[in-house]
């Protein structure tokens, strides 16, 4: 998301409730406005890094409906190798199934790579741009 725009979606679709759990990787006033969608005893799963590594403030008031906030580092998860037959197995049924689909992508020639940061700047894009043509030698 790129605005806070999803707030008031979400509070009028749960009558104005909020929601009970929140998996979040969104930073600043972003992360700020998903914990404005949670119900009061909520727990708001923090999974980006950005807030934390940057130590970056949160007003403690936004937790006074006894929401808890959880910060889960995944990455640990991914590389323990006791879980790689548990992930491997998990991913290849979602992939398999349809549940997990790829990102779209934007492909632009690195010879266009100025359109690409262009179209990157507008911010409408969804999923990953790919620049091409890097080792091909054209």
């Amino acid at each position: 998301s790129r605005s806070d725009a999803f707030v008031q979606t979400v509070l009028k679709g749960t009558g104005g409730c909020g929601v009970d759990a929140a998996l979040n990787q969104l930073s600043g006033p972003l992360q700020v406005a998903t914990l404005r969608c949670m119900a009061p005893g909520g727990h708001f799963c923090e999974i980006g890094k950005y807030d934390i590594m940057q130590n970056t403030a949160l007003g403690q008031g936004l937790l006074a409906a006894n929401i808890s906030f959880h910060a889960i580092d995944l990455l640990p998860l991914l590389e323990d190798p006791g879980n790689k037959g548990f992930w491997d197995c998990w991913l290849e049924g979602g992939f398999k199934n349809g549940e997990i689909v790829p990102l779209p992508t934007q492909e632009f020639h690195c010879k266009n790579v100025e359109n690409a940061f262009r179209f990157m700047s507008q911010g409408k894009h969804m999923g990953k741009i790919v620049i091409t043509g890097l080792s091909d030698g054209k």
